[in-house]
């Protein structure tokens, strides 16, 4: 890192000191509170939601994917009491669940490639016999890549 660059940051931490302070008070206090939820929720599923943001009166809470954030919303209706013992949650009304990838987190399921489901000799026959009287060039293309597929 250059001279210059290390004198803006330390211009920019000097003069917006507020304004870090406040985000990272807020930093902590989602980290606390995400904290509290993990607790209520117990795993697996607290792996895969994070407190985004609570107003006093509103949580909203972000899963990686919508399977997580079905099972978290049928969980909705039993989880705010459990909130509410905390003194943070004291005047949580609602919870809201979003989806989305959370950050720094890897997938642990890798995508497999698809392979197409081989076919009969008799199959693949009668598959290229339908593509040659078809006119659309993309889809004629497409019977016959499935016809090659045989067993």
């Amino acid at each position: 890192m250059s001279q210059d660059s290390q004198q803006a940051i330390t211009h920019v931490l000097q003069q917006d000191s507020a304004v870090l302070g406040s985000l990272l008070t807020k930093i902590r206090t989602l980290r606390h509170l995400n904290c509290l939820l993990s607790d209520c929720l117990g795993d697996p599923l607290a792996k895969h939601c994070q407190v985004a943001n609570f107003d006093h009166q509103h949580l909203v809470v972000i899963t990686n994917n919508a399977i997580w954030a079905t099972q978290f919303r049928f969980q909705i209706a039993s989880l705010l009491p459990k909130l509410r013992q905390y003194e943070e949650f004291k005047s949580l009304n609602t919870i809201q669940c979003k989806i989305t990838p959370i950050i720094g987190q890897r997938h642990t399921e890798e995508l497999k490639p698809r392979t197409m489901q081989r076919i009969s000799q008799p199959t693949s026959e009668i598959i290229l016999a339908i593509s040659s009287t078809i006119r659309h060039n993309k889809l004629q293309e497409i019977l016959q890549k499935i016809a090659k597929n045989r067993e």
